[in-house]
């Protein structure tokens, strides 16, 4: 089967396709042309790391599902005390922005230096807000390569 086949059958694009095998996830064979021949076995690879991607399941957790170091349902329970995690934090971060909202602010009259010792405090407690200079980064680094004409 050719990769435009598989981009009908599985419903992912070409580029994902190949990502997938750059990470390892997929090993189509070669044909004697050079072209990727794509099996049934690896529709089926596909179907299921699209399913777990869509869930947002960790790729590193996808090749550790492929090698047998990691079943299903460890997987499954470690990545709903994840979501479970993520969703407290979310929760929290809606209070606080609705509060915040509340006080009816504009951005001059925005105690930022109150706020963020607010959101210091629930840190120690244990919830995480967005790492905005991590996230920063990555997209300064990812606007680099383009203009760059890496990407």
């Amino acid at each position: 089967m050719k990769i435009n086949e598989v981009e009908q059958a599985v419903g992912i694009t070409r580029k994902n396709i190949r990502f997938y095998e750059e990470q390892g996830l997929l090993k189509p064979v070669r044909a004697a042309n050079g072209y990727r021949e794509y099996t049934e076995e690896d529709l089926q690879v596909l179907l299921k790391v699209k399913l777990l991607r869509k869930l947002a399941i960790p790729l590193e957790e996808i090749r550790r599902l492929q090698s047998g170091s990691l079943t299903l349902e460890d997987c499954l329970r470690r990545h709903l005390i994840t979501l479970e995690r993520e969703s407290k934090n979310l929760e929290a971060m809606e209070k606080f922005c609705g509060r915040i909202l509340m006080e009816n602010l504009t951005l001059t009259s925005l105690p930022a230096d109150r706020l963020l010792t607010e959101m210091e405090n629930m840190e120690e407690g244990g919830t995480k807000f967005l790492d905005a200079q991590k996230k920063d980064m990555k997209i300064r680094k990812r606007a680099s390569l383009i203009v760059g004409g890496i990407a």
